[in-house]
């Protein structure tokens, strides 16, 4: 093993011990557990203590999975529960820790995943609104995403209402798939933006990133769906590029109205990473 892997492991188990004095957790272990993982350089302190945290409970201990659960799921909790129902969040939150403490096949838990490169409860709440993404979906699968894609309001430019109808089926189609084609982490920004109507603020604070980086990730976001379904256009229709350009330009104008229900309706199936 490594010399600069056995430091990085030390400084763990010091901020480990320093910070969860209670939980237990010998270096034979950890060393499993982080030997195939790519950890942040430099890792140190509040974050280094967090990878100690996860291995304990990766390893099953009691003590860690019950310290995890009383510091870091309440804020997990108060995030999804904003304008959704108890028993859904409650689903969420049963389903979170089935997810992230039990074993996969062949595999350590979800929670051995976690490696420092952000908080703990920061990773705890993605991985949280994504089972509540899927969760919200099969509550709502009766509406159809057709529905969305013409509840956009005709644009008063004539040739774009024009390529709207012409096109609507294509359109329906390719963001449907392009939904499906991004990232879980571009899903989860674009839910809390247009489904949940988070403003950037409010996804920062989820996020536990500043300000000017959230906005810049939800921009970034919009443009890979946009960016996408342009993509599957152009590929699908052989249509002529005045015409694509032209109905990027439409879901561009469009997408505050609309992306809520085409997020909702039309994606959001991803497994957790």
């Amino acid at each position: 093993m490594a010399k600069d892997f056995e430091d990085v492991l030390a400084r763990i188990a010091a901020a480990g011990a320093r910070d969860f004095p209670q939980v237990r957790l010998d270096g034979d272990t950890m060393r499993r557990l982080l030997g195939a993982r790519e950890l942040p350089e430099g890792l140190d302190g509040e974050r280094a203590a967090e990878v100690y945290l996860a291995c304990a409970c990766a390893d099953g201990d009691s003590t860690a999975i019950g310290v995890l659960e009383e510091r870091y799921l309440p804020r997990v909790q108060a995030s999804l529960a904003r304008g959704r129902s108890p028993a859904l969040v409650e689903e969420a939150l049963q389903q979170l820790l089935a997810t992230v403490f039990v074993p996969r096949p062949g595999q350590d838990p979800e929670i051995a995943d976690y490696t420092g490169a952000g908080p703990l409860g920061a990773w705890l709440r993605i991985v949280a609104l994504r089972i509540m993404m899927r969760l919200e979906k099969k509550q709502k699968r009766a509406g159809e995403l057709g529905s969305a894609v013409h509840a956009i309001p005709a644009p008063e430019n004539p040739e774009l209402d024009y390529l709207r109808r012409k096109y609507s089926v294509a359109l329906q189609d390719a963001l449907m798939e392009a939904w499906k084609q991004i990232s879980s982490e571009n899903q989860v920004l674009l839910r809390l933006r247009y489904n949940d109507n988070r403003s950037v603020d409010d996804i920062a604070e989820v996020e536990n990133i500043h300000r000017a980086t959230a906005a810049r990730r939800v921009r970034k976001a919009e443009e890979t769906l946009v960016g996408e379904a342009r993509r599957i256009l152009s590929e699908r229709l052989g249509a002529p590029e005045s015409d694509v350009n032209s109905m990027m330009q439409l879901i561009r104008s469009q997408l505050v109205i609309s992306a809520g229900r085409i997020f909702r309706d039309g994606g959001g199936n991803r497994e957790p990473r």
